[in-house]
């Protein structure tokens, strides 16, 4: 059941500092990270994109900019945006190892990007048919994709994309995957306004959950397929089976 849980104490010895990329471009925005171990990390985002609006007599002055991809391996960043990718914006990235890594475009300043790859040891290869992808989950069959404003839920497997259909979910506003048979999905409000959904896959089945008792659900952690954390405004819910 979803309860309020009381928040631990927690001490950690560890120290956290900024860690520099490379050389990059005026407004960087960084807005997607993926870890699949201490030495795999991948983070992405857009650079160099300005607006600076409309000018008397003049065209407005403005620059899409170029999209980022660094991958660190060990203590090294490496470069590792799409070639030939004319889109300025990553939105998301989920890497399940360092040769299995999905990523997506995303709303950038000054436009939305139609564009999602699939990063292996042969290459990036351009996966059609994903619409307008914000956000991208991960697993070691394939990937969810969830778009932006009310788009539905996208599946791509060894088939391609597939649309998915959650029962009681109107549209989903996260996803989060832990592997083929174990994903997770939410909507910040239940149709017309009702409370939260979230539902579990199972690989074969989505089983929706009892509603946490919230009005809005604004993000969700699993842990397992059977525990999950989830956060609305200034409360903590937590889902235990």
């Amino acid at each position: 059941l979803f309860g309020a849980p009381a928040l631990p104490a927690h001490a950690d010895d560890g120290v956290s500092h900024e860690v520099a990329l490379p050389l990059t471009w005026p407004t960087t925005t960084l807005s997607g990270i993926s870890a699949d171990g201490a030495d795999d990390v991948w983070v992405s985002g857009g650079q160099g994109a300005y607006d600076y609006g409309s000018i008397i007599g003049h065209w407005p002055v403005h620059s899409n900019g170029a999209s980022l991809l660094f991958h660190r391996t060990g203590s090294a960043w490496q470069d590792a945006a799409p070639p030939f990718y004319s889109g300025p914006y990553l939105g998301d990235v989920s890497a399940v190892a360092p040769d299995d890594v999905y990523v997506s475009g995303g709303r950038g300043p000054l436009l939305v990007t139609d564009y999602a790859a699939h990063i292996t040891g042969a290459g990036i290869a351009p996966l059609a048919g994903a619409g307008q992808p914000a956000h991208v989950a991960a697993d070691r069959a394939g990937a969810w994709f969830l778009g932006f404003d009310q788009s539905p839920l996208l599946r791509y497997d060894a088939t391609g994309f597939h649309d998915v259909t959650i029962p009681g979910m109107p549209a989903a506003t996260g996803i989060s995957a832990l592997g083929p048979d174990d994903a997770w999905a939410y909507a910040r409000f239940g149709p017309d306004g009702a409370a939260p959904v979230v539902a579990h896959w199972d690989g074969t089945t989505w089983r929706t959950l009892p509603s946490p008792p919230v009005i809005t659900l604004d993000a969700l952690a699993p842990v397992s397929g059977t525990e999950a954390w989830g956060l609305s405004y200034d409360t903590l819910v937590h889902w235990d089976g």
